[in-house]
């Protein structure tokens, strides 16, 4: 690193005065992030600068920007130059000129899912873990690991497309594998814990996260849990098919989370496997709606006359119970207020018909052929929904 270093501090006069400083825009353990506008350009960047107490330190975030420096790839930040810094007070910065992203990371969305008590759309979210899985390919194949992988370092674009970032416990593979213990405990692999060797599967573990994150909206200590019962995992993929996500998107996850390294799949598989899925997310509900009391169960119902909130059908039947205060409530069938296109009766398949004679409800194929097996019922006209034929029972 000694050219590399002599390089930045030959040229670190006139590289900080290249940029004018605008504001903070957050700031850590090893620095702070500003935001900087290029002099001549007019461009705007993000600027990190790593806070190095010696020599060391410096050759430690030297080596970032030299592995980074190769890694160009449309869903990893890219770094566009670095320079050695010393401010009036003769503290030694290492800064790292690199691209801005405006719209939040991904540790933000999550809270406000959370807020609104929201969820994501599947779609959206393989769309998200495609692009992760591409970087990571990307980077693997460099022969690098992230090592730090969390909502807080994966970035928006204005398009809601991803970008990985902060790669400041990123490291080269050994052949043999890895055994430092670096990143955040929370997420840390089973390996990790257990101060085994590593490779690139630590970096799917964390894509395991963060898509158990996406899909529940809750945040667990999964990696203590696998090494205390390695079949907590299938309570996790059980939970998000409870959620009303595909049987594939829960068994992926629960591989991404296995104890065993060499069980996870690795970025190719992940992309692979999801090769056929649709990338236009745009149709269908981008979000759709949790219970307002439990926060647990896709809400089903909403009632102007409870401060407009939203319930599942348990807890709807709770509040509004027979010879209650609110038993006379009118509720809304929640589609219709928010638009998303369920079947009424599972919360989970597109519908396919709508029967007038069932107050308008619409239903998958399934919930149709269940619902109308009833005598009283079968006599029911159903209507296929637009662009959709009426399917035959099986």
């Amino acid at each position: 690193f000694a050219c590399l270093c002599q390089w930045a501090c030959d040229r670190a006069p006139p590289a900080m005065e290249e940029y004018e400083k605008l504001y903070r825009l957050g700031s850590g353990g090893q620095g702070k992030i500003l935001k900087v506008r290029h002099r001549r350009t007019g461009l705007e960047y993000a600027c990190k600068m790593i806070l190095c107490r010696d020599n060391h330190e410096m050759n430690f975030a030297l080596r970032e920007i030299k592995m980074l420096m190769d890694l160009r790839h449309t869903h990893i930040i890219g770094y566009k130059d670095f320079f050695i810094h010393r401010d009036r007070y003769e503290d030694l910065y290492v800064c790292l000129v690199m691209e801005l992203c405006e719209h939040g990371d991904l540790s933000e969305k999550i809270r406000d899912a959370k807020r609104k008590h929201v969820k994501f759309s599947e779609a959206r979210i393989i769309k998200w873990a495609l692009q992760m899985c591409s970087a990571l390919k990307h980077i693997h194949g460099h022969d690098i690991l992230h090592r730090d992988l969390k909502p807080t370092n994966v970035f928006f674009t204005a398009q809601d497309d991803v970008k990985i970032g902060d790669f400041g416990l990123s490291t080269a593979i050994s052949a043999t594998g890895r055994r430092t213990i670096v990143g955040t405990p929370y997420y840390f692999a089973p390996e990790l814990m257990l101060q085994q060797k590593y490779n690139s599967k630590v970096d799917l573990w964390g894509l395991g996260i963060i898509v158990m994150e996406l899909c529940t909206l809750k945040e667990r200590p999964i990696n203590s849990q696998v090494l205390n019962n390695p079949q907590v995992v299938d309570e996790i993929a059980t939970e998000i098919l409870r959620y009303g996500f595909s049987r594939e998107l829960a068994t992926v996850t629960k591989e991404l989370l296995d104890k065993r390294p060499e069980c996870r799949p690795t970025a190719s598989e992940f992309l692979v496997r999801f090769a056929s899925t649709p990338s236009d997310v745009s149709k269908g509900p981008a979000l759709l709606p949790l219970c307002d009391l439990c926060q647990d169960r896709p809400a089903k119902f909403r009632c102007p006359s409870c401060e407009d909130e939203a319930f599942c059908e348990l807890c709807d039947a709770q509040q509004h119970r027979a010879g209650g205060k609110r038993a006379k409530h009118q509720r809304n069938s929640l589609h219709q207020v928010e638009g998303a296109v369920l079947c009424d009766g599972c919360m989970e398949g597109p519908p396919v018909v709508r029967c007038p004679e069932c107050d308008q409800e619409q239903y998958c194929l399934k919930c149709d052929q269940t619902r109308h097996r009833n005598p009283k019922r079968q006599g029911h006209v159903r209507h296929p929904l637009p662009g959709l034929p009426l399917p035959a029972a099986p």
